[in-house]
């Protein structure tokens, strides 16, 4: 039972680093490394004539097509599955071949860039046309596997849900968020400042 209690920690723990990782790559400044580096795979056009599974055989070994494509896997996903590892030990380290296996096999075309994949499940799994969203509202859906930080933290975006049509849901802009207290409590600027809105 503690192993299963790990893993699950483990898990909600990186995908939480994961999210605000991801969330930091989207903060729109010249001097953002992150989004520098982030910035390409928004780039991309994703549709339905995209291939679902295009395999290279550099994916086994974590390369991802480009340095800059390899570099972004590994700093908003890759780290801080590491670090959250790191933090629970023991069954937590599992959290690494889900990772793994997420990366090399899930993830990409097969479920976050498959524009196919529609409906309910896609509000629980941060995938298909949850994560489709992301791509076209910078701001919004940042969690990868499962959306639940971007419930926690009202990022999410559910337009697509409501006939086709891109329009928020349920939904508040970064900057009226319940985490703005917190960044006053802290004395620091809230990071949706630096966002181009």
């Amino acid at each position: 039972m503690n192993a299963i209690l790990e893993f699950a920690a483990a898990f909600f723990l990186s995908t939480f680093f994961s999210y605000w990782m991801h969330r930091l790559a989207h903060v729109h400044k010249p001097w953002n490394p992150l989004w520098i580096n982030h910035k390409p795979h928004h780039q991309i056009k994703y549709d339905e004539h995209t291939p679902v599974m295009v395999y290279d055989w550099r994916e086994f070994i974590f390369w991802f097509g480009t340095w800059k494509q390899t570099l972004d896997v590994w700093i908003t996903d890759t780290i801080p599955t590491i670090l959250a590892a790191c933090i629970i030990g023991g069954a937590g380290w599992y959290i690494l071949a889900f990772h793994y296996f997420y990366h090399v096999f899930l993830s990409g075309g097969l479920l976050e860039h498959n524009v196919k994949i529609k409906g309910p499940i896609t509000r629980i799994l941060a995938c298909g046309q949850f994560h489709m969203q992301h791509h076209r509202k910078f701001d919004r859906n940042f969690g990868f596997v499962i959306g639940l930080w971007d419930y926690v933290f009202r990022t999410y975006d559910l337009g697509y849900m409501q006939q086709g049509k891109a329009r928020p849901v349920h939904a508040e802009p970064l900057w009226q968020s319940g985490t703005n207290r917190l960044w006053q409590r802290l004395g620091i600027c809230h990071p949706s400042a630096y966002l181009d809105v």
